[in-house]
């Protein structure tokens, strides 16, 4: 089985002189009117696929703006992949294509440069990239077989940087091949509760990840008050509150990674597979405020992200099992238990009197749901081997074939 990893590396460009300076903020300003514009034509037609987007609105900006056709183009993907979602595009970033509007060269001396392909009948501007710690480690992934065919141009802290986008197919094993199961419940107070199952029995139980909703918890604090204080128009309150937004980002997926390299080293002791839950569909669910409030902290795409990015570099495949019930079936008897209500992390089971970690008891049952899973395609897949295998070609040859085998 191929899965494709992808890998995000920032590449930060050397001062720009103040032509390119005016013709990228020219440039940023052109993408941002076009994609309004895009938008708004999306608004008024409602067309259903991007195809149909693109017959309605590249002609009208094509006509009125003076952007390569190209990133147009990308313009129109980017208001397609956020319909639904936004309403006004203020900054956003400019796209390229590689290698139509822009392509990475190297000079006579070995320095790194973005040419990239800005207004009809200007000749394409060379950016030149910084050779650092960020340059090194793009390079490296290059030799490692990553490869690019996009890359975006935006400003981060008042400077101009290039977000590269690199792609690898690896080869992920089978689940069925493992010996064992690493079940992942991801919560609110515990970034990922951890069940190493083999043969309906548990092996390890494990929590990573519990500071991850301490620290949201103390930056919400501080947020708050730094929000009273920006209200009143307070400028270093502002940029405080930037700061702290960037930290607990950094934060957050730093330690989302941190996990997830845990978790595949616990998974490559076992030899194991790894399940988590699907709560893809999460938010769209109404819950009460406060528990609204702490599902909405809850780093779940950021952690999968990693998980899968992680787990496919090592080759073991990551399967996501429906977590409806998790959380209130018992993992012994499979009925429903209740949750104590002095302690909302303790499990009980009414029924066969099983009582555990309310979380452990959901990661086990994770295990269990994959482990059905597993079996009911290896038994499809065998009712279809064993269908091919005696399928008569002709009506007369069917004994015989049989018999002879």
């Amino acid at each position: 089985m191929f899965q494709t990893v992808i890998r995000a590396v920032r590449l930060n460009l050397l001062p720009l002189t103040r032509s390119k300076c005016k013709l990228l903020d020219e440039l940023s300003k052109s993408v941002s009117t076009a994609s309004n514009l895009i938008l708004s034509i999306f608004e008024s037609s409602k067309p259903i696929s991007f195809s149909k987007l693109h017959q309605f609105s590249y002609k009208i900006v094509r006509e009125k703006f003076n952007v390569q056709c190209q990133v147009l183009i990308e313009a129109i993907h980017r208001v397609w992949e956020n319909r639904g979602r936004a309403k006004k595009f203020s900054k956003p970033s400019v796209d390229f294509n590689v290698p139509r509007s822009g392509r990475l060269v190297e000079t006579k001396r070995g320095n790194p440069i973005i040419a990239i392909a800005s207004f009809k009948g200007v000749e394409r501007v060379g950016l030149p990239v910084k050779r650092d710690g960020a340059w090194q480690r793009f390079k490296a992934l290059l030799v490692q077989g990553y490869s690019f065919s996009q890359f975006r141009l935006m400003r981060r802290g008042g400077s101009w940087v290039v977000i590269v986008n690199l792609r690898r197919e690896v080869v992920v094993e089978e689940p069925e091949l493992r010996q064992a199961i690493v079940s992942i419940d991801v919560g609110t107070a515990c970034l990922a509760s951890i069940s190493v199952v083999c043969q309906s029995k548990v092996l390890r139980q494990l929590y990573f990840g519990r500071d991850v909703a301490q620290k949201q918890r103390d930056i919400c604090v501080r947020r708050s008050k730094l929000q009273s204080r920006a209200d009143r128009k307070s400028s270093k309150a502002k940029r405080m509150l930037q700061k702290l937004r960037g930290y607990e980002r950094n934060f957050v997926q730093t330690r989302c990674y941190q996990v997830a390299h845990q978790i595949v080293e616990l998974a490559k002791q076992y030899r194991a597979a790894i399940a988590i839950e699907n709560l893809s569909k999460l938010n769209d669910i109404k819950l009460r405020r406060k528990v609204n409030r702490k599902v909405r902290r809850m780093p779940y795409r950021k952690f999968r992200i990693a998980l899968e990015s992680v787990a496919w570099q090592n080759g073991i495949q990551v399967i996501a099992v429906k977590a409806r019930n998790t959380s209130k079936a018992c993992s012994k008897c499979g009925r429903e238990g209740i949750r104590n209500l002095d302690n909302w992390t303790w499990f009980k089971c009414p029924s066969c009197g099983f009582q555990a970690n309310a979380d452990r008891n959901a990661s086990v049952n994770i295990a269990l749901r994959l482990t059905k899973l597993l079996s009911e395609r290896r038994v499809s897949q065998t009712s279809e081997s064993e269908r091919a295998v005696t399928h008569a070609i002709c009506p007369d040859e069917g004994p015989q074939r049989m018999l002879a085998a």
